[in-house]
């Protein structure tokens, strides 16, 4: 009986202190040469966010998703940028990025739905879209001028979650490049109530970010870690020392060699050098909402995100980029005074004309120059400067590009495009192109509807790459998975 009691003593002790108490530090540290090697989830998110629309294959007899457009609803091209082209993982849209290190970084994902928006007015008017596209719920007040969500949107509830975990900042980061837009997609506050709109002039959110902060400084949230490690492990070892009396000859054998390993860990870590991976950017320009040089507006924002992610000041960035037609790329501004606010519409007037390839030049010139915005800031997050342990920030963090529609010339919220750089610590597979409609598996050139998920599912497959638990966002019954895209892990 008192062997048994002693053993059983022995065995509860070992548990404690081996078990539960040094597994789950020594489980962290062991697979943890230096003290951000190991993540398996992403630190940072950004959400780069297009206003107006893509343009996708559609046509006025019908579309992927839905029903008969109204025959007043001219021919449209057949046109889809989003596709892989032959010979390559992606498509036209993604050129920026071939050739480059950021290309084996990239995932593209189609078959996804804004639910919240195909249920609503016009197969998602712009009123509903922007409550929609990044809350996937449905609205209060709806076709008024104060429709919101019943809920959050992604980047508030991301943040929340990052700052629980890291410290910081527990709000985004929200710029915007000025121009025409129906609101915000950004609703802060558990119930959506706090419609946010983005800062345009670089200067003032340069003033607001970097107060007080300078150059060289470490990011703070690597010093907060580091030193939490620091005194959770020489706390481990004091236990250990304390408790290491009261075991037998083997069983000290044991702990005096776990206490040999976290003596070393504990040289190791406090060896490392923190990264000064702070530097503060040059005053920014200042620039009116009413700018035309959206051209030199537009890449001060992309700069100060990455400048902000770098410093620790954020977790969560987002860029809107408004609708407007850059003039400024080669072919010109084709837009007339009487017609739309956006390419999508413009096609409308270009076909009448005749003129289908200077339209669509034009289109691919304007969205290059968009994702040459995204390119801007994932190379920055890139850059070898700026390691974490031996990945890029960029490996522990997500940028997610997304639209408005699918195609904004007759307001579809069915397949929309959406784009992924980095992988969140690992937690995505990239280099390659997911394809989650089901109708394109078997035929590519299929313009049925056929899209597997939404954006609830997509949004909580973003949550569990930060490390959040999530089985559900925005409003359930609108998701098709009822729960994360499991193909986004390969």
């Amino acid at each position: 009986m008192n062997r048994k009691l002693r053993n059983s003593g022995r065995r509860a002790f070992l548990k404690g202190v081996g078990g539960a108490t040094l597994g789950l530090p020594l489980l962290e540290y062991t697979h943890e040469k230096v003290w951000a090697a190991g993540e398996t989830y992403g630190k940072r998110l950004v959400n780069v966010v297009s206003h107006g629309g893509e343009t996708m294959c559609m046509n006025k007899d019908g579309g992927r998703g839905g029903a008969p457009r109204p025959s007043y609803d001219p021919q449209m091209p057949k046109v889809d940028h989003w596709l892989p082209k032959p010979g390559w993982t992606f498509g036209e849209a993604h050129e920026v990025f071939q050739g480059t290190d950021l290309e084996s970084k990239l995932m593209v994902v189609r078959g996804i739905d804004n639910g919240g928006a195909r249920q609503g007015r016009y197969n998602g008017d712009h009123g509903l879209s922007n409550c929609t596209t990044m809350t996937a719920t449905r609205t209060a007040n709806a076709g008024t001028d104060n429709e919101r969500p019943l809920g959050p949107s992604l980047d508030w509830v991301a943040a929340q979650r990052l700052q629980k975990r890291f410290g910081g900042p527990s709000t985004p980061l929200n710029l915007i490049v000025p121009g025409h837009y129906y609101g915000t997609v950004f609703f802060w506050g558990a119930n959506g109530e706090q419609r946010t709109e983005g800062e345009h002039n670089p200067r003032t959110a340069f003033n607001a970010l970097f107060q007080n902060v300078t150059s060289g400084e470490p990011d703070p949230a690597v010093i907060r870690r580091k030193a939490l490690k620091s005194s959770m492990l020489n706390g481990l070892m004091d236990g250990y020392r304390r408790f290491s009396t009261r075991l037998g000859k083997a069983d000290q054998q044991i702990v005096d060699a776990h206490l040999n390993h976290l003596t070393e860990l504990e040289r190791e870590i406090g060896g490392l050098e923190v990264t000064a991976q702070c530097v503060v950017p040059s005053t920014p320009a200042s620039f009116d909402w009413y700018t035309d040089q959206h051209d030199k507006l537009a890449p001060l924002h992309a700069e100060l995100i990455v400048a902000a992610l770098r410093c620790g000041l954020v977790h969560v960035a987002n860029l809107e980029i408004a609708d407007f037609i850059t003039s400024f790329t080669p072919s010109g501004n084709l837009m007339r005074e009487d017609v739309g606010h956006s390419l999508d519409h413009e096609v409308n007037v270009i076909l009448e004309q005749g003129k289908v390839d200077v339209w669509e030049r034009q289109m691919k010139e304007n969205r290059a120059w968009r994702m040459g915005l995204v390119k801007q800031i994932a190379d920055g997050l890139n850059d070898p400067n700026f390691m974490e342990g031996d990945r890029t920030m960029l490996d522990n963090s997500l940028v997610f590009y997304s639209n408005e529609f699918s195609t904004g010339g007759i307001h579809s919220s069915t397949d929309g495009p959406y784009m992924f750089l980095g992988n969140a610590g690992g937690y995505f597979k990239t280099g390659r192109f997911v394809e989650l409609h089901s109708k394109r598996k078997t035929n590519p050139d299929s313009m049925e509807g056929g899209s597997t998920a939404t954006t609830n599912d997509l949004f909580i497959s973003i949550l569990n790459a930060l490390g959040e638990p999530d089985t559900t966002f925005g409003d359930m019954a609108l998701s098709m998975r009822k729960g994360a895209i499991t193909e986004l892990r390969g």
